[in-house]
């Protein structure tokens, strides 16, 4: 099986599609019939390596470790199991023009 993030514009044409067959695969594809979803397109191949949303330090104090200064590189690019990752970028993704999306094990 392989988990499938779907998507759909406002009138529920298939935009395309990201499958998800393991932690390492990350498969997209754009069916929609009209031209225009190249900036769509780059914005869900971002997010290949997708990370989970961070709080990030309540203040500046978090950073400091004994006499120096410990340096954040920001979130860890973590390998999320299918579901999960495809989770993440459902709530990652923005774009005016799309109006739904399906999450499935097909």
């Amino acid at each position: 099986m392989t988990w499938t993030l779907r998507f759909y514009d406002e009138d529920g044409t298939e935009i395309g599609y990201v499958q998800k067959p393991d932690r390492t695969t990350y498969n997209v594809t754009i069916t929609h019939p009209d031209s225009g979803w190249e900036d769509f397109e780059r914005q869900v191949r971002g997010l290949q390596n997708v990370s989970e949303p961070d709080e990030g330090p309540e203040n500046l104090d978090d950073y400091l470790e004994g006499a120096g200064w410990r340096v954040d590189h920001g979130p860890r690019r973590l390998k999320f199991p299918p579901q999960q990752h495809l989770q993440l970028v459902q709530e990652q993704i923005f774009d005016p023009d799309l109006g739904s999306m399906e999450l499935a094990d097909e």
